[in-house]
């Protein structure tokens, strides 16, 4: 087993959960071990404080929040705006989906939501007192501009990329949107499809789409962003959107080509200082992580490095853990981060034991030379794999992962919420664990489930969790 919290979960046979992957036909990213689906995350060893040899408090605390609880219903991203005065909520099925836009006191942490239009946001055709507007329909991507004045979210069901920019009285009202097809609010992409994820880079001037599915393919669409009027245009020709080689219908004019068999994004991160996209692929064809340099003038990405568990070149089989022989790291990838320095990534996901009883919890450290792009394994954190530490305790189902601005804490959700410090001599889970499994303070709510995103205010002071509800936690 792996650590105290750690919880054996028979997956349902036919549960398909708000990411978009089915727990019975998630994709295998080949990276360690034998073939185990294990909950994962990946994490960077950077400086911790000294033990101060007393009892430090919990350093997660659940926050009863009323406006949070209120939420019924599936919450699958959470995000905060830059200023701190706002969380923004996404979640719900088919034409309910929609925003919950939570006022925020950033010297309390205390929350409201206004009534009406100016507290939410739904589809066109839902019936409710929300502002509506496009993009929403099972959608499960959303992304905060850095300066603030844009809300992307990314349709799942329906083919559509929309922008909302904040109102005089708090709300989020439309700017601009881009789909499939031309119509009288959105305007035509090539490579359109299912978005699984968005990212902006770090000046705020490109929006990066992760396209799971579309015509037998994903990809990766590049779009220009106006910060003044909120308009979203994608680069010319090759430039604009990347498809897999050999894709049975390809965008026309062509999209660029990413030499792999399979090329399906499920989860999109930028580096911090904006040089490098780092791409996780679910295909079902051929699984893998794919490395971008990023030119921070143009937006135009290329291909650096990539590794698949059915390598093509220049594609490699990917690194193993030191000991543990031949990679094999499956796929269900739930989540990925950039640590502040940008030369360590976070990803989280959940599979099978090699038992096939259940699903174990797992840590993994990967470095990301800046040079090469190449992806190192420094360290693992789990008990089915040889070679990998099984005593420090992990969240079961892992799912989201948020990480303070100066590297030094990382969080952990999934069954529960867990803190790490980490040194240049390992991973050290601190203060008490939150939610499900052995030792956790309980969360009280009637319906808990796993913590499916995670995002830090701006003061490090206050996490928030997306899962069954939102959630609120006080750290530190």
């Amino acid at each position: 087993m792996n650590g105290e919290d750690t919880e054996l979960e028979v997956p349902r046979s036919s549960r398909t959960n708000r990411r978009g992957v089915s727990t019975t036909s998630r994709a295998w990213i080949n990276l360690i071990g034998v073939k185990a689906r294990l909950a994962l995350v990946v994490v960077v060893l950077v400086a911790a404080s000294p033990a101060s040899g007393r009892v430090p408090p919990p350093l997660i605390t659940f926050v009863p929040e009323p406006v949070l609880a209120a939420m019924a219903g599936e919450r699958v991203r959470v995000a905060v705006s830059p200023d701190g005065r706002h969380v923004y909520f996404l979640g719900g099925l088919d034409y309910r989906t929609g925003i919950a836009i939570v006022t925020r006191d950033s010297a309390t942490g205390a929350l409201s939501q206004a009534p009406g239009p100016e507290g939410c946001l739904q589809a066109w055709i839902a019936k409710t007192n929300c502002r509506k507007g496009p993009a929403f329909n099972n959608s499960k991507a959303m992304a905060v501009a850095p300066d603030g004045r844009d809300v992307a979210v990314g349709g799942y069901a329906v083919s559509q990329v929309a922008l909302y920019g904040p109102t005089p009285r708090g709300g989020l009202a439309l700017r601009s949107c881009v789909g499939e097809s031309a119509g009288a609010t959105c305007g035509t992409v090539r490579g359109m499809g299912r978005t699984a994820d968005l990212a902006f880079s770090p000046d705020g001037r490109y929006l990066y789409v992760a396209i799971g599915l579309v015509s037998s393919g994903g990809g990766i669409l590049v779009l220009q962003r106006q910060a003044a009027t909120g308009t979203l245009q994608q680069l010319d020709g090759a430039d604009g959107c990347l498809q897999r080689t050999g894709i049975l219908f390809p965008a026309a004019p062509p999209c660029g080509s990413v030499p792999a068999t399979g090329f399906q994004p499920a989860y999109l991160r930028i580096s911090p200082d904006g040089s490098t996209v780092l791409v996780a692929s679910l295909s079902t064809f051929n699984q893998g992580f794919f490395v971008f340099a990023r030119d921070q003038l143009t937006g135009v990405l290329t291909l650096r490095t990539c590794y698949t568990d059915a390598p093509m070149p220049p594609c490699t089989a990917p690194p193993g853990p030191a000991g543990a022989g031949t990679a094999d790291l499956a796929g269900g990838i739930s989540n990925l981060a950039f640590t502040p320095d940008g030369r360590t990534v976070v990803a989280v996901g959940q599979f099978w034991g090699t038992n096939h009883h259940g699903v174990y919890a797992g840590i993994y450290l990967f470095h990301l030379d800046p040079a090469t792009g190449a992806l190192t394994l420094a360290a693992c954190y789990e008990a089915q794999t040889s070679g990998c530490n099984a005593l420090v305790p992990v969240p079961s189902a892992a799912a989201s992962v948020a990480i303070s601005s100066d590297g030094r804490t990382v969080y952990v959700g999934g069954g529960s919420l867990r803190a790490y410090s980490l040194s240049t001599t390992g991973l050290t889970a601190i203060g008490d664990c939150v939610g499900r499994g052995k030792g956790c303070t309980p969360i009280p709510l009637k319906w808990f489930s796993d913590i499916f995103s995670l995002a830090l205010s701006p003061d490090g002071r206050w996490l928030y969790g997306a899962g069954n509800y939102g959630l609120a936690f006080r750290v530190g």
